[in-house]
């Protein structure tokens, strides 16, 4: 009787703690963990003893925020065809059954034909 009473007493919605202000939900340290490295995969490029679970949750997000990596740190770290398939919709014409069944291949074959074709030469 008396634990039902003081449980009566407790405000729901937890404003007694922060005055009117509703506390928000704390996000897990893993999903921050995940979003920091996401965003700054320069820095933390190499995957080859992350779990495969993680570099997975890593590489959606950065499909998800459209985070630009350099090519050349994508290329030796991000192995995943999921990833580079969202890569070759930047061309037209990025097809991996010419470039090998593979769509890393395509991507990095048709990123070269570009930068190629762009050079100015005098």
């Amino acid at each position: 009787m008396l634990a039902k009473k003081i449980y009566n007493q407790v405000p729901r919605n937890h404003t007694h703690l922060t005055g009117n202000i509703p506390i928000r939900k704390i996000p897990k340290l893993s999903e921050l963990a995940l979003k920091v490295v996401s965003q700054n995969f320069g820095y933390y490029q190499n995957f080859h003893n992350i779990p495969k679970e993680i570099s997975e949750k890593v590489i959606s997000r950065i499909i998800e925020s459209n985070f630009e990596i350099p090519v050349e740190i994508a290329a030796m770290n991000i192995p995943e065809e999921k990833f580079w398939q969202n890569m070759c919709k930047k061309f037209s014409n990025c097809n991996p059954e010419d470039h090998g069944g593979s769509y890393r291949q395509a991507y990095i074959e048709r990123y070269t034909e570009k930068m190629i074709e762009n050079l100015n030469v005098k």
